[in-house]
């Protein structure tokens, strides 16, 4: 006798969460960040950067070039093109054909900028990193050192 297995379906999944956990299924109402910020991990933030710092609009061999040489991260092409194509779904950064390369078969790039909200959530994000590198603005006072130790000289 073999046996199947069944999987569960989004309905069934959703009927066994608790009451308050309910409306992460719905696509609609369920936001994960509060101020509609867009989220950013850190290789979206690199690639960010790095269109910032070519102050052009580039393609994604420039892109993987730079990031080689001022952040030492070899990434493969690939990788680079999905990031930026993630970043222009989220808004972040915009894309555009050139025309095609003056020879035989000459392709056309696809070539990315900044979009002014990129550049807004990019400021947001290192405002936040620089903040949190200093210290500032409800971080715990330092705690005073016991009597009774002997502190360095």
């Amino acid at each position: 006798m073999t046996r199947t297995r069944r999987t569960a379906s989004l309905a069934e999944l959703v009927a066994l969460l608790p009451p308050s956990l309910t409306h992460i299924s719905d696509p609609v109402t369920y936001m994960p960040n509060p101020n509609d910020d867009p989220i950013m991990g850190e290789l979206e933030q690199m690639v960010l950067c790095s269109l910032v710092g070519l102050r052009q609009e580039a393609c994604g061999l420039d892109v993987q070039m730079r990031l080689g040489i001022y952040a030492h991260r070899e990434l493969s092409l690939g990788t680079v093109c999905r990031t930026l194509q993630r970043l222009e779904r989220k808004r972040l950064a915009r894309s555009r054909h050139s025309a095609p390369q003056p020879i035989p078969g000459g392709r056309r790039k696809r070539l990315y900028g900044v979009t002014q909200e990129g550049l807004r959530a990019l400021a947001r994000a290192l405002s936040a990193l620089l903040k949190l590198c200093s210290g500032r603005r409800g971080a715990p006072a330092p705690r005073p050192a016991p009597r009774n130790t002997i502190l360095p000289r």
